[in-house]
């Protein structure tokens, strides 16, 4: 099981040493973002083979969605304790990805199991 945390002020460091030199533009990835609108889309991080994963809630908690794992090499080992993730959360076999470049989209895509 993973284990989400909710975004803390004191968590910034730890979250940054990933989103900062990822590349990745994507404003969702912003610390300041993260922690704002956790209230509203209940969004939580942890760390998992060496990326970062953050959730959140979409549709008022109807559906889960996660963000690109951001971190160094390969993510479709991750992809499967996602969905899972998923699965205990919302009881159900559909999971999200919000990706800002198309890029990571395909990439994602290739990776699903």
């Amino acid at each position: 099981m993973i284990e989400f945390k909710p975004v803390r002020l004191e968590d910034r460091a730890v979250i940054e040493r990933y989103t900062m030199p990822s590349g990745i533009c994507n404003c969702d990835l912003a610390f300041a973002n993260m922690y704002c609108w956790q209230a509203v889309f209940h969004s939580a991080w942890a760390e998992i083979g060496g990326f970062l994963v953050i959730r959140f809630q979409i549709d008022g908690g109807e559906r889960i969605g996660y963000m690109q794992p951001v971190g160094e090499g390969d993510f479709g080992p991750i992809l499967p304790l996602l969905r899972e993730d998923a699965w205990r959360v919302i009881r159900c076999n559909r999971y999200g990805y919000i990706a800002e470049i198309e890029r990571a989209r395909y990439s994602i895509e290739e990776r699903k199991p």
